[in-house]
């Protein structure tokens, strides 16, 4: 990549596992359950525990001087779950609402993180980091999965289940959330409230190198709005940015159309999304 990467984007794409009991391992049965997920996968393991890598021969890498094959690390945090930290995806994690009490038990943390793959197209980067996850979480117990670029934790069991059944590609469970803030008619956050108007987002899609989506609405459903938000951000992860200013987008009701506006993001971090209009009587902000 260059110095001209975009705002939000991921040099690197990681994910913390957070896990109640120090996590321990053998080589052969990691690798031997990641091989399972990733045919052809180049398991090495550092001295002592300084972590394992997966190389992947058959997702070749162009630089401008040689080729090499993608890579991912495993490795131990030397620090806790910062629970302040997390504070934020805990709120947006509305999948899993266990996640509290499941993250209020962890003392030790993974990071599993791609390398050299940021040139990726977004489903092949995905699947690669979500056949290594496959692996691990068939050798190591956690207590919940950290996105960290979609800001959110999910259930390992869930996301086993959706991996072991081939899901690798999808970003449905963990790579691309749904955010709600309630904020005043004038802007001033109101928690909880209802009636004041609300910004809904998505996050996750910016890391992958694509746009995000965000509305500033009120006087509609918030679930079906999420809805709308996270079929389009599907929709542009499996054909890429074919979205464009000055497009229209389906909304919750029939005949409904949400003008698209290439925008800078209500609500960090900072990026650019594709604001969507949904028209009098529904928008909020200078809009309206």
């Amino acid at each position: 990549m260059n110095d001209d990467t975009p705002p939000g984007f991921h040099r690197t794409y990681g994910l913390e596992l957070l896990c109640e009991e120090e996590p321990v391992w053998s080589h052969d049965a990691l690798a031997a359950a990641v091989s399972k997920h990733c045919p052809g996968v180049d398991v090495r393991s550092g001295e002592g525990e300084s972590g394992t890598s997966f190389f992947h021969p058959s997702v070749p890498i162009e630089l401008k001087d040689r080729t090499i094959c993608a890579q991912t690390a495993l490795m131990k945090a030397d620090r806790s779950p910062d629970l302040g930290a997390l504070e934020p995806s805990l709120q947006q994690s509305w999948r899993f609402p266990e996640a509290r009490a499941a993250v209020a038990r962890a003392r030790h943390t993974l990071l599993l993180t791609d390398l050299m793959s940021a040139g990726l197209e977004p489903p092949m980067r995905l699947e690669i980091i979500q056949r290594v996850l496959a692996g691990v979480l068939e050798t190591v117990s956690c207590v919940a999965v950290h996105w960290i670029a979609s800001g959110q934790l999910t259930d390992p069991k869930e996301a086993l289940a959706a991996l072991q059944s081939g899901e690798y590609a999808s970003p449905q469970h963990g790579a691309i959330n749904a955010r709600l803030f309630r904020v005043g008619r004038y802007g001033d956050e109101i928690e909880g409230e209802i009636n004041g108007d609300t910004v809904m987002d998505t996050l996750g899609l910016s890391a992958l190198g694509l746009a995000d989506l965000q509305i500033h609405f009120r006087k509609l459903d918030p679930q079906r709005v999420a809805r709308v938000l996270l079929n389009t951000a599907l929709y542009l992860f499996e054909n890429g940015p074919v979205i464009e200013s000055g497009h229209t987008i389906a909304g919750v009701e029939p005949k409904q159309e949400w003008l698209c506006q290439y925008e800078d993001a209500l609500v960090g971090p900072a990026r650019m999304v594709i604001d969507l209009n949904p028209g009098s009587p529904f928008a909020a902000g200078n809009r309206a």
